[in-house]
């Protein structure tokens, strides 16, 4: 040991017997465990199932769509009356009740106007009318006159006449002188006189007489119109309505033509809608109209019918328009307001059997399906349009669907929500909507609910 200490030194000897010490050590620890692992017992082991999601899904098959187009268009009253005064004047009353918001009948009084001058005006015409009777009843008077005096002197020529004759062939006899036929011949010239002279005032009076009738049929003209003026006067409603505005009162001249109050019935409103011209095709007039307004996170639909389609395209923004008619009630709260701009969806009549799903079932172009044996798979589709329409024949109460160009094969399972976080590969149990709640009954869960993890 000595000569080893010697020759090695005794630094190098420690570093020796150490590295020995921990290699004895080293070898130790390992057997020990070599020793435990071979008489270990093997731990119970337990099958445990594949766990898999359940996803909501629905049962796709084709379906009856009906077509749609969006448009847009703003509501007016289809009768509406601006009520204006038909002659000039002075209001001298208006009702309490005309005011703004309230229903008014047709021939309901809204304004009266100062009548004093249009009464005036009836009489003086009716005096004129009275003159020109009095005027033509002297001249029927006098034609009755002259008529009979015209009778005497045709009389009175058809003596001297005859006697102008006689005294004519006396004298060819030799039985009268020449003066004799003179003096017959003189009576009658002057019985002619007369006669001409009762023609000519019989001729004169049934001119006058005309001319007097014609100024008679004027003044009764006149009289129509003065009493229809009065008439005027009385400013009343032409419809049934509710009152918009009311712009005269009591004590404010007002001239003709002049708008005194607005009249608005909500019995019937009138939409013009613009859809893309391609539907031009496809819709006509009857065909169902779904006008819908949101205000307020609350949406308003009122069911309409086309009446009527414009026969041009508007180039420029290539659509058309179609004209919505709606029916309502006006004491409903929920009636649609003239003026109110709402957006319309036509429906066609025409139906095509198509492939439908949920609009949530969309995601960037995109649907998922589960195969028969569970598997989640990615598709892409083709949307060709839009509808807004319900098909509880697949269980599922939204009313936003996409179209699809192609058709899935009946009995295809989509997913139902397209935000849930699937990877193509999954493996999920799948529960059709609709059958929710029966399967929820059988595995003890709650409505519509999934396992918890």
């Amino acid at each position: 040991m000595k000569r080893w200490q010697r020759i090695l030194g005794p630094t190098v000897l420690s570093v020796l017997t150490r590295l020995v010490v921990s290699v004895i050590i080293m070898a130790a620890s390992i057997g020990i465990a070599i020793i435990l692992i071979e008489t270990r017992q093997e731990p119970a082991q337990t099958e445990r199932d594949e766990f898999r999601p359940q996803i909501r899904v629905i049962e796709t098959r084709p379906m009856l769509v009906h077509r749609q187009w969006d448009g847009f268009g703003t509501a007016f009253a289809r009768h509406a009356a601006n009520v204006a005064a038909e002659v000039p004047g002075v209001v001298i009353d208006r009702p309490d009740t005309i005011v703004t918001g309230r229903t008014v009948r047709q021939g309901e009084v809204i304004a009266r106007l100062d009548p004093i001058d249009y009464e005036e005006e009836v009489a003086m015409t009716r005096q004129r009318i009275r003159e020109l009777e009095a005027q033509l009843d002297l001249l029927e008077v006098e034609l009755r006159t002259w008529l009979m005096r015209l009778e005497l002197a045709q009389e009175d020529v058809r003596f001297a006449e005859k006697d102008f004759e006689r005294i004519q062939e006396a004298q060819q006899r030799g039985a009268a002188t020449q003066r004799e036929v003179d003096q017959n011949r003189q009576i009658l010239i002057n019985a002619s006189q007369n006669e001409i002279a009762a023609q000519d005032r019989v001729d004169s009076i049934l001119p006058r007489q005309s001319q007097l009738e014609a100024t008679r049929a004027m003044q009764t003209v006149q009289l129509r119109m003065a009493e229809k003026n009065l008439q005027r006067t009385t400013i009343r409603s032409p419809i049934d309505g509710i009152i918009q505005l009311v712009e005269v009162d009591r004590g404010d001249s007002v001239q003709m033509n002049q708008r005194v109050a607005r009249i608005v019935d909500l019995r019937r409103i009138e939409v013009p809608l613009r859809v893309p011209s391609g539907a031009r095709m496809f819709i006509g007039e009857g065909d169902r109209a779904q006008l819908l307004s949101e205000t307020g996170g609350r949406r308003q639909v009122w069911e309409a019918q086309i009446t009527r389609i414009a026969p041009e395209d508007d180039e420029t923004t290539r659509t058309m328009t179609v004209f919505v008619d709606l029916e309502q009630s006006p004491g409903d709260r929920d009636r649609l307001a003239p003026g109110k701009f709402v957006r319309g969806i036509v429906t066609s009549q025409a139906s095509e059997r198509r492939s439908v799903v949920p609009r949530r079932s969309v995601r960037q172009n995109q649907i998922r399906l589960i195969d028969e044996d569970g598997v989640v798979i990615s598709r892409p589709i083709l949307i060709d349009y839009r509808v807004l329409e319900r098909f509880p024949e697949l269980g599922v109460d939204d009313e936003k669907w996409m179209v699809l160009t192609d058709l899935l094969e009946e009995g295809t399972l989509v997913v139902f929500d397209a935000s849930r976080a699937l990877a193509d590969g999954t493996r999920v149990e799948p529960i059709i909507v609709g059958r929710e709640n029966n399967r929820a009954d059988m595995a003890g869960l709650p409505e519509g609910g999934e396992p918890s993890p």
